[in-house]
């Protein structure tokens, strides 16, 4: 994965999942926490680090017990993150976040690079859009997006485009922002990919780069060549 994609997929992702320290339901029903990630079964919950109000650690039977109690509320699910704040005591510190989507997008991106054969070679956008789907969808969703996976493993970011939208965004505000994110991010993808053949057959040197995030901006040849960089966008 290019330095700049994991270096903003939680900026990135916040947009989309918000950021909360308490477990909660997402809108299937599934618990949750931080940004966006599962913790049902209740086997994913058990090995993170929770702390309660006084600063204490959480012991495994407190854990246990406030999971199940949430998962039991199913109401939550339709409401909002947020109404579930008070159901539960345990919370996860910001670094317990953050080290928890790192792990997850390394886990995903492990499987990626056996479904994608020139993983390595995507642009920095594409990497974003697929990583976006399978944070939603979780990880193996290409054995139901048979036609986005060959257009991403051909490089024809403008298919994988057409092909990339994640069901549900009528009633989902969140996957319909997320939806038109993955589009602009293939978008760039092919734009990127254009620039650098264009640059192969004699046509000007490329100003753009596949290590390079250009979301949210359009990619184009008149792109700041230090915006987004992996340091800024952190």
């Amino acid at each position: 994965m290019h330095p700049s994609v994991a270096s903003s997929f939680a900026r990135f992702s916040i947009g989309f999942e918000g950021k909360f320290a308490w477990p909660y339901l997402d809108i299937e029903g599934f618990v949750t926490v931080g940004i966006g990630c599962l913790i049902d079964p209740i086997e994913l919950a058990l090995p993170l680090q929770w702390v309660l109000g006084n600063g204490s650690f959480a012991s495994r039977e407190e854990v246990v017990s406030q999971w199940r109690d949430l998962k039991a509320q199913v109401r939550l699910a339709k409401i909002g993150a947020k109404y579930a704040e008070p159901v539960t005591t345990i919370r996860l510190t910001e670094a317990s976040i953050d080290a928890l989507l790192s792990r997850r997008l390394l886990a995903n991106e492990a499987i990626f690079e056996q479904q994608f054969l020139a993983w390595d070679l995507f642009p920095a956008d594409a990497q974003t859009a697929i990583h976006s789907m399978g944070w939603a969808m979780g990880p193996g969703f290409t054995k139901e997006y048979p036609r986005f996976t060959r257009a991403c493993n051909a490089q024809d970011w403008i298919t994988a485009q057409a092909e990339c939208t994640i069901s549900g965004e009528a009633t989902n505000a969140g996957l319909a922002r997320r939806n038109e994110a993955n589009r602009l991010c293939l978008a760039n993808a092919q734009t990127v990919k254009d620039d650098i053949n264009h640059a192969g057959h004699g046509r000007g040197t490329h100003a753009l780069s596949i290590d390079r995030l250009y979301w949210p901006a359009r990619a184009g040849r008149d792109t700041d060549p230090h915006e987004l960089s992996p340091e800024r966008a952190k």
